[in-house]
């Protein structure tokens, strides 16, 4: 399948972080990707859902000089109380609400105004690494995610955004370390780093909630509707994104970075033996 490609950040709240994503997301993430992606051209999409207008000044300087680069219409959307404190991050049922429809509209739009062959559906927080699109496009799956790695609170192991079962299930702790080897894996959940082939999403598969299944988050539904349909979900650890999740970890972004963006980072320093004995502990 070949054709352009459709890339959806949602950038939103406040605070030097936000700030901060909007500076690496757009800045990286459009010099990166763009030029790192020879076989695909790829249109930027942003949805400006911040409460900080240094961070939407940031949003609209950018496309003013960027072709490829185009702000979605905001939606007409409940108020979220979405928060970020120092540890971790605070989601609501309206949160979720939220960006699911803001993900929905953004598939509306992908299906009526172009032709591309596949939609990139990436969290703000994300940075992905150069090659990212070329290597998960060459794998020709209808639905992939970029494995990448988040502590959730301090002190806790690294988990990653793809999981087996449920909620957020694995099947053995051989499945989650098997993840920081490189390779392409199935999986039973999957999100926030995911490309999506056009036929997928033409066949109605979106981030609706199911009303009968009492499963919290977007992504899960979206799984759900997906596999009872017939399309597989897969996993990618080839490439590695990184995950600002807190405000302290913007340094050791820059530091990834700075060593060319490899998988091998997360190695030396997230996914070590260390990391391995703690999560056996967690399972013993």
């Amino acid at each position: 399948m070949s054709g352009p490609i459709r890339r959806l950040l949602v950038l939103g709240g406040g605070s030097e972080l936000a700030v901060a994503f909007a500076e690496r997301c757009i800045d990286g993430g459009l010099d990166h990707l763009t030029l790192a992606s020879t076989k695909h051209r790829v249109e930027h999409w942003f949805y400006d859902d911040n409460d900080d207008p240094r961070s939407s000044e940031i949003l609209e300087e950018r496309a003013q000089r960027h072709d490829n680069m185009l702000i979605l219409p905001r939606a007409d959307l409940v108020d979220t109380d979405y928060r970020r404190d120092g540890a971790t991050h605070q989601w609501s049922d309206v949160a979720v609400s939220r960006i699911a429809q803001i993900k929905n509209k953004a598939i509306e739009r992908f299906l009526g105004s172009s032709m591309a062959s596949r939609l990139f559906l990436v969290d703000a927080d994300v940075l992905v690494t150069p090659g990212t699109i070329d290597h998960l496009a060459e794998l020709e799956t209808p639905i992939i995610s970029a494995v990448y790695w988040t502590q959730f609170t301090p002190g806790d192991p690294f988990m990653p955004n793809v999981w087996d079962r449920d909620k957020y299930g694995f099947d053995s702790i051989e499945s989650i370390l098997r993840l920081a080897k490189p390779g392409h894996h199935a999986v039973g959940g999957l999100g926030a780093c995911t490309l999506i082939e056009r036929h997928v999403l033409e066949a109605g598969i979106d981030f609706s909630p199911i009303p009968n299944l009492r499963i919290w988050g977007e992504d899960r539904h979206f799984c759900i509707r997906a596999m009872c349909a017939g399309f597989p979900l897969a996993a990618d650890s080839c490439v590695t994104p990184f995950h600002v999740y807190r405000t302290e970890l913007l340094g050791e972004a820059d530091a990834w970075a700075g060593a060319g963006s490899s998988p091998e980072w997360f190695r030396a320093h997230w996914t070590t033996p260390t990391w391995e004995r703690s999560l056996r502990a967690l399972a013993s």
